[in-house]
């Protein structure tokens, strides 16, 4: 038996070169402000309430002195159709036109509600602002969408109308409420009828279905991502399974390397549209910027007169301009998922134009200079820059940066000096801020090469811990498991070839505890660039490094790698934690893939915030509410209560009503993941919620925490890790946590990139919680 030693010294994020942040007074350009602060009230996790306000350093008394500069940005999200969550989401600007009462831009929510093309909770967010500004424009479109044939479209028109219909209204719900046979149809067309006025003569109103209260049980599905140290059949990991493995051996992780070496381009706005004044008699005139036009061969009746490589003037016939519909001579459909949409009175947005190194190459340990190529609006400013870079092995980094006069009339900006003292991929995202209320967003990647000309670095597949990695442990095996994420970097001007062989040197407190190696087949990694994959160890219980494990200790692993040139090396910690097992209880239409994804982040990023302080996800399973049943259009957007403050935190009575009616049929914690909230306008920007301290038991309105899929980016890796910041904010709550002061914390009331630290006592109080368990052999 290994007596183990504690306290292994942990990789440390490497100390990186970054820009000195400059004095900047954001408030001078109120415009711009405005902009940015809508983002930021955008991200509050739980609804807006006048001491976050405060807390953001916005004073109320703002709202209406500066309330045209606040509509001119409300306008310009709306227009931009951007839909990244990283920027404030169309769906939360939108909501914030009926609750600050923007009543002229009620023509254009309805253009955006009866579009097919818009995303269908885009649509649904529209309807419900209408509800809230009333008027003749409002309760046409409402009535329009009644017999949507989406159910949810559906629900959010009679929701709408329950707030500003007419008798004439109560009338005609209540004949469709005795034609229609879908029951939850029938039931809100009811239950809008009682609250809407009566007029002489109205018919009698009929009693809706009652619904079955007993307690039902969500349906499994079978999941992609492995339980610990198990063999997916249509993924499998390579290496030894079943009774006859040896004690210790290693392997690929094919299902974990497939989903971590996903990359999905993130959709931004294409182009800056921008109406000029002098155009042909009944013809509309634009100057339209950016990369990739999507106009060239879509423009009927459209004249362009291309200018250059990333400009062209678009005459248009003036009548086809819509109030929130596409521009005419936009492509929409497939293939262009974000599209501007026409805006009267809204000011042009700024354009991104590129962002690039000012070098060739990047190497590691030298210093690098970004540059920002933008286009400004004609008669604006663009007086703000964000600037956030991730370097290897980093965490973000932020830098607000103005603009000189200079700068703009180049429309270029250099920012540096930047030194990555790892090699690997480095992020950028550049955010662009105008005095008109408009903005931008843009993304690249770029890699920095070691000096040496192939290296590696090796990282817990649960990237964001503070170094540890988790020690996984399978009971049905009687073994630990250790993920971790390898990614090579090649300056070779030619492909080098990873594998097969990698040997595993374990020590513990600077002793050597145990050494074997295994095969990972061969990967081949290209010139001048990257490649990761993912590899796993297993130890079984005659082995030493279990008895490290067993008594909660931690080991250094170190990994040589066979290559076709030198053999790279590099090492991290893995440790022992306490579990925890969550059933994700899906609900709505929400697809196979994003099913996946969502449980590939619960186990990954959510959990690494838990793995910073002896705490993790161990297993994920998935279940479905049956399709077929009446409650699954019933619970699939889930309506928010509001209170005298309008900040959401009155929580909801339809997510208590699923709660109370299913669970999953397992004793793990439930986690319901519905495809979108509604009700009061704080309602776009709630994430999620849950109760404190919650219930162990499976029965209650409290069983479980509830977060929506809809307008969550879960592809790129800033939106994963969003999203898994969520998901381990709102556990929080439910194991315990209230709010916590510290801006960087997970509980902090906002969500954010850096909100991922957790204190020592936090994960005492959710130890002491009835669902996370320590699992020792």
């Amino acid at each position: 038996m290994v007596e183990p030693k504690y306290n292994e010294d942990a990789s440390k994020a490497p100390e990186n070169g970054y820009p000195e942040q400059p004095s900047i007074n954001f408030r001078e350009h109120i415009g711009a402000f405005a902009r940015y602060k809508l983002e930021e009230v955008a991200s509050f996790a739980h609804g807006v309430n006048l001491t976050d306000l405060k807390e953001a350093g916005i004073d109320p008394r703002d709202i209406i002195r500066h309330r045209s500069e606040v509509q001119q940005a409300i306008r310009s999200m709306l227009a931009e159709g951007r839909t990244v969550e990283s920027h404030a989401s169309r769906d939360v600007a939108i909501a914030y036109v009926g609750a600050l009462g923007f009543e002229t831009e009620a023509a254009v929510l309805a253009g955006i509600a009866n579009n097919p093309l818009e995303n269908v909770h885009t649509r649904g967010a529209a309807l419900g602002s209408l509800g809230r500004l009333g008027g003749e424009v409002s309760r046409r479109c409402l009535r329009a969408n009644i017999q949507d044939p989406h159910p949810v479209i559906q629900e959010k028109a009679i929701r709408g109308l329950a707030r500003i219909g007419t008798p004439g209204d109560r009338k005609y719900l209540v004949e469709l409420s005795r034609q229609e046979r879908n029951p939850e149809l029938v039931r809100r067309c009811i239950e809008t009828a009682h609250r809407l006025p009566d007029h002489p003569g109205a018919q009698h109103l009929p009693d809706y279905p009652g619904r079955d209260r007993e307690k039902l049980q969500s349906v499994e599905e079978p999941s992609i991502v492995r339980s610990i140290g198990k063999v997916n059949v249509g993924m499998p990991q390579t290496g030894y399974t079943g009774e006859k493995a040896p004690d210790m051996f290693g392997g690929r992780d094919l299902i974990a390397e497939k989903l971590s070496n996903r990359k999905v381009p993130v959709p931004t706005t294409l182009t800056s549209f921008e109406r000029l004044p002098e155009a042909p008699e009944g013809m509309a005139r634009f100057r339209v910027v950016g990369k990739d036009l999507p106009i060239d061969d879509c423009c009927g009746d459209a004249v362009v007169h291309r200018l250059s490589p990333e400009g062209v003037i678009v005459d248009v016939p003036a009548d086809q301009l819509k109030p929130g519909r596409p521009l005419p001579f936009v492509k929409t459909g497939a293939g262009y998922p974000v599209f501007s949409v026409w805006v009267p009175g809204a000011n042009p947005s700024p354009k991104i134009l590129g962002i690039s190194p000012t070098q060739a190459e990047i190497w590691q340990g030298q210093a690098f200079q970004l540059r920002v190529r933008f286009h400004v609006p004609t008669g604006q400013s663009t007086p703000v820059l964000r600037l956030r870079v991730r370097l290897p092995l980093s965490g973000w980094h932020e830098l607000l940066l103005p603009i000189s006069r200079e700068e703009q009339a180049r429309g270029e900006k250099l920012v540096g000096e930047y030194r990555a003292e790892r090699a690997g991929e480095i992020s950028v995202e550049a955010s662009l801020y105008a005095s008109g209320g408009g903005a931008d967003v843009a993304y690249a990647e770029f890699l920095s090469l070691p000096t040496n000309p192939i290296s590696v670095n090796v990282v817990p597949q649960t990237a964001g811990t503070n170094g540890e990695g988790p020690a996984h442990y399978n009971s049905t095996e009687n073994r630990y498991y250790c993920y971790a994420r390898c990614t090579f970097v090649n300056g070779y001007p030619h492909s080098v070839t990873i594998g097969p062989t990698v040997t595993c040197r374990v020590t513990d407190g600077g002793s050597q505890v145990a050494t074997f190696d295994f095969s990972i087949g061969t990967t081949t990694v290209s010139a001048n660039s990257s490649r990761t994959i993912n590899i796993y160890t297993s130890h079984g219980s005659s082995s030493d490094v279990y008895d490290v494990f067993k008594g909660f200790g931690d080991v250094t692993m170190e990994f040589t790698f066979q290559t076709s040139q030198e053999d790279p090396s590099d090492s991290n910690v893995w440790a022992a934690m306490a579990q925890l097992r969550l059933a994700l209880n899906f609900v709505g239409d929400i697809s196979a893939a994003d099913r996946a994804a969502i449980q590939s982040i619960t186990e990954n990023e959510a959990s690494a915030i838990l793995e910073q302080q002896s705490l993790y996800i161990s297993e994920t399973r998935r279940f479905l509410l049956p399709s077929d049943h009446s409650d699954f259009n019933r619970y699939r957007d889930i309506e928010m209560e509001d209170n005298k403050d309008s900040d959401c935190t009155a929580g909801s009575d339809e997510a208590d009503d699923l709660r109370d009616d299913w669970s999953s049929p397992t004793e793990d914690l439930d986690v319901w993941i519905v495809e979108s909230f509604s009700g009061p306008s704080c309602a776009a920007g709630v994430n999620g919620f849950s109760p404190v301290n919650g219930p162990t038991a499976k029965g209650g309105s409290n069983s479980g925490y509830v977060i929506r899929r809809n307008g969550r980016d879960i592809d790129s890796d800033d939106g994963r890790t969003r999203v898994g910041r969520t998901i381990a904010h709102e556990l929080g709550h439910f194991l315990g946590l209230s709010h916590h002061s510290d801006d960087d914390n997970f509980m902090f009331k906002t969500n954010g990139l850096t909100r991922t630290a957790i204190t020592h006592g936090q994960y005492r109080d959710m130890a002491d919680h009835g669902f996370p368990t320590t699992f020792v052999p």
